[in-house]
């Protein structure tokens, strides 16, 4: 089984995507390495996210617009067959993956994988841009971009069978928010414990 998280940007996916891995040892190929921007590193392929990105700019769409993200893209045409062969051969013993561009696009991955379970990571758009980097954007425009990729994930069929995390709840009540998920994964037994520790604190997030 394959595990697929996404969300905006600055929405705990990082963090998600590293409990998943203590939760059920899926791995996730090779790794972002953390930076300044993020010590605990990204946890994204960086193959595929590069792919991804190649993609969406060969289809004049963009994840960073505050503009209409997408328009309807028929990801089953036999364009995308070369495409798509090439995700699946870099996704071998690929079990556990993170990207937030798959939100704008998560049909194609869908029609790749449709028997992957799907994780959707949503954070206090203020809380977001607090957290934000990379380019000078005023709160206004920051808001127009993450409420546009809200709503273009909301009109894929996947948001509503992917399960949401709302990275709040990881403040109010950390073990039943972790057993959520593993629940949702059926993951029966792990150590709570350790599972905890991938936690990060606010100061350090």
């Amino acid at each position: 089984m394959k595990v697929i998280v996404t969300g905006n940007a600055r929405s705990g996916s990082s963090f998600v995507t590293n409990l998943i891995h203590v939760l059920t040892g899926y791995q996730c190929g090779d790794t972002r390495q953390g930076d300044q921007h993020n010590k605990f590193g990204y946890w994204e392929n960086v193959e595929l996210n590069n792919l991804n990105r190649s993609i969406l700019q060969q289809l004049g769409l963009s994840y960073v617009n505050s503009k209409p993200t997408t328009e309807y893209v028929d990801y089953s045409h036999k364009r995308f067959d070369e495409m798509k062969e090439h995700i699946r051969k870099v996704s071998e013993g690929i079990e556990l993956y993170k990207d937030n561009v798959l939100m704008i696009m998560p049909e194609l991955y869908q029609q790749i994988f449709p028997d992957a379970k799907w994780i959707y990571t949503h954070r206090n758009i203020k809380s977001s841009y607090k957290s934000r980097f990379g380019g000078p954007l005023e709160e206004n425009q920051y808001n127009l971009i993450v409420e546009n990729r809200l709503n273009t994930w909301n009109d894929f069929e996947i948001s509503k069978t992917a399960k949401h995390v709302e990275y709040e709840r990881f403040d109010n009540d950390l073990e039943a928010a972790i057993q959520d998920i593993a629940d949702y994964l059926e993951v029966k037994d792990f150590d709570m414990e350790e599972a905890k520790s991938t936690y990060r604190i606010k100061e350090n997030r």
